[in-house]
This record gives structure tokens, sequence and C-alpha cells, in this order.
């Protein structure tokens, strides 16, 4: 699954964070391409790492929502992440 993220590049992403249920943080960025490293999915622009998601040990799927849907859960925390 982490292969197949890492085929997006050069696009927008929306990264939203729930904690029980309650949404804590959206991230919206623009990169250049997404690396998987040591456990991690590093988003990436002009060299620069510009965040990071722990996917080691953690759920990680694509949702039937929508396309290019993705989360990664671990207990009560859930990461949506979004290609639009």
């Amino acid at each position: 699954m982490l292969k197949e993220l890492t085929k997006f590049h050069h696009q927008q992403v929306v990264v939203n964070t729930y904690n029980d249920e309650e949404l804590v943080k959206r991230d919206g960025i623009w990169f250049e391409k997404i690396v998987e490293d040591n456990g991690y999915l590093h988003f990436v622009k002009e060299g620069s790492v510009i965040l990071s998601i722990k996917v080691e040990g953690k759920e990680l799927k694509k949702e039937p929502v929508f396309k290019n849907f993705y989360t990664v859960n671990e207990h009560t925390q859930r990461i949506e992440i979004y290609f639009p």
C-alpha cells in the first residue's frame, strides 16, 4: 500500500487528523513527491520534507468513499489522506 502512495507527485494533498472522531488538525499542501522511509511517509517539496506521517505499526488502507482517499488508523486516532 505504501508503494501505491508514492505514485502521487506534483500535486496537492489534504491531511485530516482525528482523535476520538474529533478533527484536531487539517493540512493542505502542495508537494513534489512522496518518499517512504523507516515507517514514515514524507511529503517533499524543493528537496525538503514539509510533512511526515508515521505509518509503521498502523493500519493503512484505501477507502472506497472517494478516489485517491486513504486512512491511517491506530486506536482512537485516524489520519485521512486525500489527493483531490
